[in-house]
């Protein structure tokens, strides 16, 4: 497997771009010794250029145990990840032992053995191709490519590993295998449609005291359910006037976190303390104006919540109403299943607006994440939107230049900012 005339390892050899990268290094040490005891006059012998090469070597032992497994365990502990992260990792390293066996025709691979330096360029590039020749989607090889490169960024911030093998400096996966997840934004439009329609199942529209209202008695009943079409678009529509909260934060909230406040101007608001988004673990100052829609959607859970267990919304709780998960994987993995029912009712609520209109007035494929998706990119669309401020109002960390940037405080600012998305809100498009 050697060259004789490149003086490097054959390019079809296992991890060869990352023995080659690592000879040249002991080759240039070697040099730049020699070097350094011309320039200073200083005899060498071959020993002494011998005893580079082993300092070198002792240097870079420490990297032996840097296993993908090892590492996996690690980055698990050390960002104290949720349960279906550590879940995508397990996957990513099942299927590099599958992608071994393949592309080096071995019988069995000891996953122990598996080092983070042998997944360099050469070998992602054949991984992602046989995952695609294999029938995979491009969502879930550029869900592969990112395990591999986090843990690569991990390996290199917390254990000085060198970068100059990080296999995605030219293989731009991202852009090779596009993600095809469903659709993240909405149209405002749709936003307003959606309210409408939420309206017509759940309100006496007729009744006209806009603060006051009259829910229909079935509908009650069923926002009270969350395996329900009515619970699903209620859902959605909190998610996005909370700042595009996670669908995991959402299920967290309690009642008594929610407060009805007063600006200066003596507008009236909902204020939701305490809040940390679950990801990242930032804390998310959310305000929401107090107008027809938002105090419809609120108000029948905070005046509920207690009847329940004091949770805002019934996402987590059993047949009984009832919270009793007691473990975080417990809770993480009961939200997968219902979040996964919640989308599929929310599909089925798109299909019916479309059927009443005729046409495809909302996307039949959006989830529940495109609630967040759609606050940000109609936020954006604003006249005078800042990301930092942005940031701020969706748990995300204001870091790198934005160290400098003024951060929202006060929650005046925070209206104010959330009003470039509106300029005369309506109470919804009600459907006709």
């Amino acid at each position: 497997m050697w060259d004789d005339k490149t003086e490097r390892v054959k390019a079809k050899y296992p991890n060869a771009t990352t023995i080659n990268a690592y000879l040249e290094d002991l080759k240039q040490r070697v040099v730049n010794a020699k070097m350094e005891y011309e320039r200073t006059d200083i005899p060498y012998t071959a020993q002494m250029l011998i005893n580079v090469l082993k300092v070198s070597c002792q240097q870079t032992k420490k990297f032996e145990s840097l296993s993908v497994k090892s590492l996996i365990a690690e980055i698990v502990d050390y960002k104290q990840l949720k349960h279906n992260t550590e879940k995508n990792y397990r996957l990513a390293l099942q299927k590099i032992v599958e992608a071994y066996q393949q592309m080096y025709l071995r019988k069995s691979v000891d996953e122990d053995a598996i080092l983070i330096t042998e997944l360099d360029e050469r070998f992602c590039r054949c991984f992602a191709k046989s995952m695609n020749d294999a029938g995979n989607k491009a969502s879930t090889i550029h869900l592969m490519m990112s395990k591999i490169s986090a843990l690569w960024k991990f390996a290199i911030e917390r254990h000085g590993l060198s970068g100059d093998a990080f296999p995605f400096h030219s293989f731009k996966y991202w852009e090779e295998y596009r993600a095809s997840f469903p659709k993240k934004s909405i149209f405002q439009n749709c936003i307003s449609v959606m309210e409408g329609y939420w309206q017509e199942l759940c309100l006496n529209i007729d009744y006209l005291d806009p603060y006051n209202f009259e829910y229909k008695p079935t509908a009650y009943e069923r926002l009270q359910r969350r395996h329900t079409k009515e619970f699903a678009l209620t859902a959605y529509l909190l998610g996005y006037h909370f700042q595009g909260l996670s669908f995991r934060d959402l299920a967290t909230l309690r009642s008594d976190q929610i407060v009805l406040a007063k600006t200066k101007q003596g507008d009236e608001y909902y204020k939701i303390v305490g809040v940390k988004r679950a990801k990242t673990d930032e804390p998310v100052p959310i305000v929401v104006e107090r107008n027809p829609m938002t105090a419809a959607l609120i108000e029948i859970y905070l005046q509920t919540a207690n009847r329940r267990d004091g949770f805002f919304l019934p996402i987590c709780q059993n047949a009984m109403g009832e919270y009793n998960y007691d473990t975080e994987k417990k809770l993480s993995t009961a939200m997968v299943s219902v979040e996964s029912v919640l989308n599929r009712k929310l599909r089925e609520v798109c299909g019916d607006i479309n059927a009443k209109y005729n046409e495809e007035r909302i996307p039949s494929n959006i989830s529940y994440y495109s609630s967040r998706h759609s606050f940000a990119t109609h936020y954006m669309q604003g006249a005078g939107a800042k990301a930092e401020n942005l940031a701020t109002m969706m748990g995300r960390s204001v870091s790198g230049i934005f160290n400098y940037v003024r951060e929202l405080t006060e929650d005046d600012d925070i209206l104010a900012e959330r009003k470039k998305i509106y300029n005369d809100y309506s109470f919804g498009e009600v459907l006709e």
